[in-house]
């Protein structure tokens, strides 16, 4: 059984790797939610299930196909003790439900299947909900709104669809939200031996009725609707902008355009990924507010015209992806102050001329992208090690291939 004090949380689950400062994130939501001294984690325990709670839960489980019996453990009275379910050591309300499956398992497999049942209403005290990686039916439901305590809610690739409720807005004290309906199969080799990476999407989830409450979610530090439908002509920027916590934000895939604005309230942002969005721009002057970026993705979009010299001042900048984007001046110098760099695509673009001399200054490079531009030059003998695509092929060595 796994009990939780009022002021712990669950840790965060599982997040893919294609940003490292998401697994700083993780830690550091774990270390305030998840580890606290009052959190106890136990085989037994005095906590009493409330009696109202445990059947809402049986209910929501006899809606649900289970055929690798996930909730197997959901039997007895002691709902407290069942697998994904945590409950406050004071009183025994159900704080968490995290159906999130296990790694171990295939995760396209559909694992839970059915609607969501209304019955998990009675959950009045549930702060954690994780329904991610599942194959569950119907529209994301309205009742989702009701879960005022809530402060973490992932449905990536739930399976749900349909319109994002606005209800979402009452929930306050929101730190965590990811409505991701997509993932990027990363470096797919294509029948002419360039690398890239390949969008897929799941059921369809839009932004009908505009993004007016966000903005109400003062408290969100991550918010993620990659996949999900917001459409151009929706001002998300300024709704968004509302929100000064905000460490991560993931709108890949989403429909949208950016403003030509010069601020941003949003500046304690680490991470930002705007890719597959087609945008048609140079890179926005309200970007140097960013100064403490850790992960930049701009792929697969039509940003053109030359890096701005600020990028190079942002010293945390840990991953940066420019790839299939126009940009079309010499490879920028300013990137090789970047001390903490370990990840650089700009493949896919117009960058031209010699790569420059001091690139070996990027000491903690671990991928570096330069294929499919027009470069000429040695890549640092000290990376000879290293692997890195270069026009058509991958070569190993101090060589680059114009």
């Amino acid at each position: 059984m796994i009990c939780h004090d009022a002021s712990s949380l669950a840790c965060l689950p599982y997040s893919k790797m294609e940003t490292s400062f998401l697994v700083i994130f993780t830690f550091l939501f774990l270390q305030r939610f998840g580890t606290s001294r009052n959190t106890m984690i136990s085989t037994s325990s005095n906590v009493t299930s409330i009696e109202r709670e445990r059947l809402s839960l049986l209910v929501f489980k006899q809606s649900l196909a289970d055929r690798f019996n996930l909730l197997s453990t959901w039997t007895g009275v002691e709902c407290c003790e069942w697998q994904g379910v945590g409950c406050d050591c004071r009183n025994g309300h159900v704080v968490k439900l995290d159906l999130r499956p296990s790694t171990s398992l295939k995760t396209d497999a559909n694992l839970l299947q059915g609607e969501l049942s209304p019955s998990l209403q009675s959950l009045k005290h549930l702060r954690y909900l994780d329904l991610s990686m599942n194959g569950f039916s119907g529209n994301i439901p309205e009742f989702l709104g009701s879960f005022e305590r809530l402060e973490y809610l992932n449905l990536s690739r739930s399976g749900l669809g349909g319109v994002v409720p606005h209800h979402l807005g009452n929930l306050s004290r929101l730190q965590y939200l990811d409505l991701r309906n997509s993932f990027v199969l990363d470096h797919i080799r294509y029948d002419n031996h360039r690398t890239g990476s390949r969008f897929v999407k799941f059921s369809k989830v839009s932004i009908m009725d505009g993004l007016g409450w966000v903005s109400s979610l003062s408290s969100l530090r991550h918010l993620d609707l990659s996949g999900v439908t917001i459409g151009k002509h929706i001002d998300w920027f300024h709704l968004v902008n509302m929100l000064p916590s905000l460490l991560t934000l993931n709108l890949a895939y989403s429909d949208i355009d950016i403003p030509s604005i010069k601020f941003v309230n949003f500046t304690s942002l680490n991470s930002l990924d705007l890719s597959g969005n087609g945008i048609s721009s140079t890179i926005p002057i309200w970007l140097s507010n960013l100064t403490g970026l850790m992960h930049f993705n701009l792929y697969s979009n039509d940003f053109h015209g030359k890096i701005p010299d600020f990028l190079g001042t942002f010293s945390a900048l840990a991953s940066i992806d420019l790839s299939s984007n126009s940009f079309n001046a010499s490879m920028p110098d300013m990137l090789c102050n970047l001390s903490s760099l370990v990840h650089l695509q700009l493949s896919r673009n117009m960058f031209s001329g010699p790569i420059p001399a001091n690139l070996g200054l990027l000491s903690r490079i671990e991928d570096l992208y330069l294929n499919n531009n027009q470069l000429s030059g040695n890549i640092p003998m000290q990376w000879r090690s290293l692997r890195f695509p270069t026009g058509g092929s991958e070569v190993t060595g101090p060589k680059i291939i114009p």
